[in-house]
Order: C-alpha cells, then sequence, then structure tokens
C-alpha cells in the first residue's frame, strides 16, 4: 500500500473501482456554452502507480462506449508526477496537475470511508468540492459563470483560441486544457512494467488566467508527438479563495475538437504558398494554392460547415454572398498537407 507523506501527515490509498456510465468529454464541434448546467469530473492519475489503472479504466470504459454530445460535462486526466521517482517516469506528468493534486488535499477533498477521509491517486474530483470513488450517480450543477471558446490559429506548435468569459466572476480564475484521447504507451519499469496503458482525455497543457479580462487569447503548447486530430479544448471557471473548500467549479465549457481547423499533418508539414483574395469579401473569393487543391472545407466560428469543395486544382473561386458577416476558417487539403486560412466575410 502506497502513502503519500505531506508535511501534514501521511494519507494511505485504497480504492474500489465500479465501471459506472460517466459524463465524459467527447469530441464535438465548437460551439458556445448554451447550456446553464455542466458537471466537471478529474481523474489525477499516473503511469507510476500501480493503483491507478483501475481508475484509468472506469475513464476509458465510458470514453469508448458514450457519444455524448448534448451535455456539458468535462472529463480530464491530470497525471502528476508525484510516483515518477518509482522508477518510472510519466510521459504525460505536469506538475502543474501536482500542485492541484496537493491543493485540493489542502481543502479538505477526499474520499470518506468507514475508516475516515483516504487520500490517494487515483483520485476523482467532482466540480472542485467533492473527491470521489463515482459509488454515487452523476448530477448536474446549476452554472454561475459561463466561458466560451473559438478556435483562433495554430501556428508551429502554438495553438491560440479566444475565450470570452462572463457571468459572476468575482474571485474567479479561469482554467483551460488541451486534452488528448487514445493515447497508448508501454512502460518498461516501475510498479506498472511490462503492461500496456491506455489513456483517454489526458491532459497535454493546461493555462491559468485571471478572469480581470472577460475577452482574449490563451495559448497552448502541443506536444511534438500528439495526434492533433485527437486533441480538444476544453475550460472551467472556479472560485479562487484562500480558506479551505474555496475551489468550486462555477461554469464549464467541453469545448471543441482540434482537428476540425487543423489537417493531421499540420505540424510537420512544409510550408507551401497559398493566398486568399479578396479578403475580406462581400461576394466571392478567390484561393490560389502552389499545390493541386483535393478539398477546400469553409467553417463559421461554431464550427459549422458553411461550404465543401473539390476543386483539385490550384484555383478555386468560393461564393460568399449568402454567408453572414463575421469570421470564415478555410481548411485547404493538398497532397503535400493542410492549411488552414481565415477570411472575413462583410
Amino acid at each position: 500500500m502506497k502513502q503519500i507523506f505531506t508535511s501534514l501527515n501521511f494519507k494511505t490509498m485504497k480504492w474500489n473501482f465500479m465501471v459506472l456510465p460517466l459524463a465524459i468529454c467527447t469530441f464535438g464541434t465548437l460551439k458556445a456554452q448554451t447550456t446553464n448546467t455542466f458537471c466537471v469530473q478529474e481523474l489525477f492519475t499516473s503511469e507510476g502507480c500501480s493503483s491507478c489503472p483501475s481508475g484509468e479504466n472506469v475513464l476509458n470504459s465510458a470514453v469508448n462506449a458514450t457519444d455524448n454530445t448534448t451535455t456539458n460535462n468535462l472529463y480530464i486526466a491530470l497525471h502528476v508526477e508525484l510516483w515518477n521517482y518509482l522508477g518510472w517516469t510519466d510521459p504525460y506528468s505536469n506538475s502543474q496537475y501536482d500542485d492541484m493534486f496537493f491543493g485540493y488535499d489542502n481543502s479538505g477533498v477526499g474520499i470518506t470511508y468507514a475508516s475516515g477521509n483516504q487520500f490517494g491517486t487515483p483520485l476523482f474530483v467532482r466540480n472542485g468540492l467533492e473527491g470521489r470513488n463515482f459509488s454515487a450517480p452523476i448530477s448536474a450543477k446549476q452554472a454561475t459563470a459561463w466561458v466560451d471558446l473559438s478556435f483562433n490559429e495554430l501556428v508551429g506548435d502554438q495553438l491560440k483560441v479566444n475565450y470570452a468569459l462572463t457571468g459572476d466572476l468575482a474571485n474567479t480564475e479561469a482554467r483551460f486544457f488541451l486534452v488528448e484521447r487514445g493515447l497508448v504507451n508501454h512502460v518498461t519499469a516501475g510498479e506498472n512494467a511490462g503492461a500496456t496503458l491506455h489513456h483517454e482525455n489526458a491532459a497535454r497543457d493546461m493555462k491559468i488566467l485571471a478572469t480581470t479580462t472577460a475577452n482574449g487569447t490563451v495559448t497552448f503548447t502541443v506536444p511534438s508527438n500528439a495526434n492533433i486530430e485527437n486533441m480538444c479544448v476544453m475550460a472551467y471557471i472556479r472560485k479562487n479563495i484562500s480558506s479551505p473548500w474555496s475551489r468550486e467549479i462555477v461554469g464549464a465549457n467541453k469545448g471543441f475538437k482540434v482537428g476540425q481547423f487543423v489537417g493531421l499533418n499540420e505540424l510537420n508539414q512544409e510550408a507551401f504558398e497559398t493566398s486568399v483574395y479578396p479578403n475580406p469579401a462581400k461576394e466571392q473569393t478567390t484561393i490560389l494554392c502552389v499545390e493541386p487543391m483535393q478539398q477546400i472545407t469553409v467553417t463559421n466560428e461554431m464550427g459549422e460547415v458553411v461550404i465543401t469543395a473539390n476543386p483539385n486544382s490550384n484555383q478555386s473561386i468560393v461564393d460568399v454572398s449568402s454567408f453572414s458577416k463575421g469570421l470564415y476558417f478555410v481548411k485547404i487539403e493538398t497532397d503535400k498537407g493542410v492549411v488552414m486560412k481565415k477570411v472575413i466575410k462583410n
């Protein structure tokens, strides 16, 4: 039985898991948060912890079995560095997640058993307040703040996402996550030596921002080994008060799939010249590319496809006369890679 030593005391770990239907973050289209309810489930885990695969199996079974595209629920797996010293360094671990983990410890979150509060990994936390082992039904929470998300651009490994915050933002902060599904890793040392571990909704980057600025842009760093097609952006707003039991999450957005805006080989492609003109456009815009364009997909800021074309040529004219005014994204696919362009309709 592993123990966690803190400056306060020793914490023991013993977990009994049940595979139950979970509310998860699945990968739908980009949309603003239109619902007033949400539920955030955070899992603190590690490839270096022998107890953690059981916890991750709960998540993986639910992800593979559930297509949750209508409810505003987030499920985030946060890999801590805590157990890296046991002989295996978790490649998805991040010290930021350890800070979150011990922050919950200091706030009193834990699983309650007959023997008292138990704190360790794997740890599930719901809505920033309640540690749990999913032995009770998941219920939605009423939002008092909202965070809307929209794709901005991907340049190299820098992914920019626009955000807008509304509602009661007093004493709050916003947390933004870049998560990835479908991760598989073979462990060769430590407590899980010889095991092939599967991870869903694993956090690959996280940013924390004050809510003093209601509108802005957050920038993620996409790992070089990431599959951009399996990545999703999500965010939540939580209370940020120093006293215990003050980390309550008050609003959330399950986000959007990054791959709908960026091609699979966007990060590794060689640059090739592409132009869109006129831009801004009123009636039509012309797309020119040095490589023959196999497919063109135009989406609005909500991630909705408004037009597709298969020109199989270096030039294509897009009729935008029926488009509503605003910003649109043009995804251009060629044999050499995929490029994204923005166009404004006047």
